[in-house]
């Protein structure tokens, strides 16, 4: 799975703006500042991974029962591509306000 893990995060496009895009165009919508709930979370969890925790540098995610990880951990690791950290980045700085479902919640009150 760290190579699935680490293969998911590489086959992004290689911008933030082409990443937001990506996700905008798969629904793969999240909150920010929200490890486990962020839009590339989300996009992780889509494509199989469990439990995946998105920081600004890593992508964390538990090992699928039937995986074998080397030196018997039940964790996995992986530094982020530059892009990924980028849109990361922006996204926890209000960028991409499409893709923030705490904006979706903050105008579904609008006119209530």
């Amino acid at each position: 799975m760290s190579a699935t893990l680490a293969r998911l995060l590489a086959g992004l496009p290689d911008t933030a703006n082409g990443i937001a895009e990506l996700l905008l165009e798969q629904e793969c919508r999240g909150f920010s500042d929200e490890a486990a709930s962020c839009p590339i979370a989300a996009y992780l969890s889509r494509n199989g991974i469990v439990r995946p925790v998105v920081s600004e540098t890593h992508a964390n995610s538990l090992a699928s029962n039937n995986e074998k990880l080397p030196s018997g951990a039940d964790e996995l690791d992986v530094t982020l591509p530059p892009a990924v950290a980028e849109f990361v980045s922006r996204f926890d700085a209000g960028n991409y306000p499409e893709l923030d479902l705490n904006t979706e919640m903050a105008f579904d009150g609008v006119g209530q």
